[in-house]
């Protein structure tokens, strides 16, 4: 029973890593999943002309973290694709004060759902997100 186990355990394992995952032809992804030919799809390359004409000093409320410390999570699960980590939260049925973000160009307020995170694929690629074309660990 163990052998089994262990054979199942590093097979899955070998699957994960042998799998092709990678940004090299992002923009042909659609070609092959067309739910991927959207045009706010990610990654996101932040370029200082995309900026061009933000007004960071405009009058408008700031970006707010309320209640990030008021509510516990009932359960937290750890979930690793072997892309990813992500961390999903799962709150109270009955939560007085759940964590949300609100202000700054949000239009309404948003709960917290789970904190992901991202790793290169190798030492030279880093974060998922560029800015000017450069991604940063």
């Amino acid at each position: 029973m163990i052998v089994i186990f262990n054979f199942i355990f590093v097979s899955s394992c070998v699957s994960l890593i042998s799998a092709d995952y990678s940004y090299k032809n992002a923009k042909e992804w659609a070609n092959e999943k067309p739910q991927c030919g959207g045009s706010l799809q990610s990654p996101i390359d932040v370029s200082d002309d995309l900026l061009d004409g933000f007004d960071f000093n405009s009058d408008r409320e700031p970006l707010m973290f309320e209640n990030i410390y008021e509510t516990v999570p009932k359960r937290m699960i750890l979930k690793n694709d072997g892309h990813t980590l992500k961390l999903l939260f799962q709150w109270p049925d009955n939560p007085t004060k759940l964590p949300y973000i609100h202000g700054g160009p949000l239009k309404g307020e948003f709960v917290r759902h789970s904190h992901e995170f991202r790793w290169g694929s190798d030492v030279t690629n880093g974060s998922e997100h560029q800015l000017n074309g450069k991604r940063y660990c």
